[in-house]
């Protein structure tokens, strides 16, 4: 389960200094884990008892 944190709760009161030259930041958020597949799935291929591939 998760817990959800505000994020105006943890921000300074104090404004912030911005130095000269300086860029901004970006906040990036895991939200969950992404699965891909690269290249295609293997057939599956029928066994016999000894364990090798049954021709049809």
């Amino acid at each position: 389960m998760a817990q959800v944190i505000s994020i105006s709760e943890r921000m300074p009161r104090t404004p912030r200094r911005i130095e000269p030259g300086a860029k901004d930041a970006q906040i990036l958020l895991f939200t969950g884990i992404r699965y891909e597949r690269f290249g295609q799935i293997p057939e599956r291929v029928e066994l016999d008892e000894r364990g090798e591939p049954v021709r049809h």
